[in-house]
């Protein structure tokens, strides 16, 4: 995560966050996404362990790409529907190889074990569905 004073969401002057909803980590989760995802256009994005939560998917969509949503529940454990595109899991990619521009890994690495999945082979997985100079987003 950025550190406050370097994100474009801290006002120095004030010596507060702009982000004006969430935790202190879900406000450096919204700047650090808002930051990486603003500026893509006409990709395709994979973002993995979507759960409920559309920010990142609202943001890409705006831009013209292609949102794809990867999680291996529909329903999360407070009965909120997830807005998955496909079921699966980080080492069992339901895509093709080489073929999105973008993997997003929002808050997902932590949740892994859960489901039995190495690093290395969600790593692998992820690198496989990545076309040639795409790009992974990840925070934890």
């Amino acid at each position: 995560m950025p550190s406050c004073i370097n994100c474009t969401k801290f006002d120095s002057e004030k010596e507060i966050c702009s982000v004006t909803d969430g935790s202190p980590i879900r406000k450096c989760i919204i700047a650090s996404l808002e930051k990486h995802l603003r500026p893509l256009k006409d990709k395709i994005i994979c973002e993995i362990g979507c759960g409920e939560w559309s920010f990142a998917k609202d943001i890409v969509e705006k831009n013209n790409c292609q949102w794809l949503g990867i999680d291996p529940i529909e329903y999360d454990s407070n009965g909120r529907k997830t807005i998955r595109t496909h079921e699966g899991t980080v080492d069992s990619i339901p895509l093709p190889s080489n073929s999105v521009d973008v993997v997003l890994a929002n808050q997902s690495l932590e949740h892994w074990y859960e489901y039995e999945t190495t690093f290395k082979s969600g790593f692998s997985e992820m690198h496989r569905i990545l076309k040639t100079g795409g790009i992974l987003i990840m925070n934890f």
